[in-house]
């Protein structure tokens, strides 16, 4: 879907729409706007369970927005993001909401990012490290197209992980970052990290 037809600005309220584009199984952006926010899905699709908790559904809303689709209206404030993080003087806060658990076999992370200057190539890591920083288990990924993905706009990303089942005993350690995918440089706080624990949990 390329556009929105003309008869749906009605239903918007407004003919000053910008859009964004994210996967809604793993992505929420939501823009630093006090206009309304209005949220797009295909008629077959589910937000994430983690996401829901930024997104508060007018039940009043339309449904109809063409073959296959469904509109819903968002009304949640942003959640606050206020770790700065830089690469060549562009700045990426992360949310201190972010958080990660382990369920059975799988880890499931859910990340906070917003958006200071203008949209840049990047990626979210998350690393799954044994007690030596080796890497045992990653994800790597962004749902959203980077292009769209604007000043002042907080990005959160839900990502699931499996863990290998021959995983030894041991303490691990859940560290996620950011970095351009095009050179693999990494965002990196004032002190020097490029990268934040999430949570630790123990294999025995």
């Amino acid at each position: 879907m390329d556009a929105i037809a003309g008869a749906y600005f009605a239903r918007l309220g407004t003919n000053d729409v910008t859009l964004r584009w994210f996967d809604g199984g793993q992505t929420v952006i939501l823009p630093d706007s006090n206009a309304p926010l209005w949220l797009l899905l295909p008629s077959s699709g589910e937000l994430e369970s983690s996401l829901q908790d930024y997104l508060s559904y007018d039940p009043t809303a339309p449904e109809g927005v063409g073959v296959g689709y469904r509109l819903y209206r968002a009304a949640a404030q942003p959640p606050a993001a206020d770790r700065p993080m830089q690469l060549d003087g562009h700045t990426v806060a992360f949310g201190q909401d972010s958080r990660a658990e382990v369920v059975g076999q799988t880890l499931h992370a859910r990340t906070i990012w917003r958006q200071g200057g203008g949209p840049r190539p990047a990626k979210i890591y998350i690393h799954v490290r044994d007690a030596t920083g080796q890497i045992v288990a990653q994800w790597d990924g962004l749902g959203a197209a980077w292009e769209g993905w604007r000043q002042g706009d907080t990005l959160v990303q839900a990502a699931s992980v499996p863990l290998p089942d021959d995983l030894p005993a041991g303490v691990y350690h859940v560290i996620a970052g950011l970095y351009d995918p095009t050179t693999n440089q990494r965002w990196r706080f004032a002190d020097g990290q490029d990268g934040v624990e999430l949570a630790q949990f123990a294999r025995e």
